[in-house]
């Protein structure tokens, strides 16, 4: 990224363009690691990632172009538990989960744009935005799975 003094998640996310936000996003959505039983956490099964590591959020923010610094900020977005972020209780460097990351990402561009909550718009639509609420890790498809999902035997 850009990152010309950057100093919070909003400035990072106001330097993107709409469409920049939505590729970079899906870009590590399609990369999140899911090989492993997904985990459930808060009632829900997902596949959480450290923060830091070789398979971790780290990671997938530097493959789409996240400086160090760029992370940081996130990192600190993320893990500041203030009454301005609405974050889960359970998130920690260890354990970061997708909706974690989405909800990070819904508050800086909804403060970009201006408003005060998030709103999924046309979440079944498929140019839904990742940051949908109904865009889960459960809902992916892995590349290698797509042909089998079209033209299996249970098929019609």
């Amino acid at each position: 990224m850009k990152n010309g003094g950057a100093a919070s998640i909003v400035d990072l996310v106001q330097e993107l363009s709409d469409e920049e936000l939505k590729v970079m996003l899906w870009k590590v959505y399609a990369s999140w690691e899911k090989k492993e039983e997904p985990k459930e956490v808060d009632g829900k099964f997902t596949w959480p990632l450290p923060f830091n590591g070789p398979k971790s959020v780290t990671t997938l923010l530097e493959a789409t172009g996240w400086s160090h610094s760029d992370i940081s900020i996130f990192e600190e977005a993320l893990f500041n538990n203030s009454e301005r972020h609405r974050r889960r209780s359970g998130c920690h460097k260890g354990e970061v989960t997708w909706p974690d990351l989405q909800q990070v990402f819904r508050e800086a561009h909804c403060a970009k744009k201006g408003v005060k909550e998030w709103v999924d718009e046309n979440p079944g639509a498929p140019e839904a935005h990742p940051l949908n609420k109904r865009v889960r890790l459960r809902l992916a498809i892995e590349r290698r799975k797509i042909k089998d999902l079209f033209v299996g035997k249970w098929r019609m």
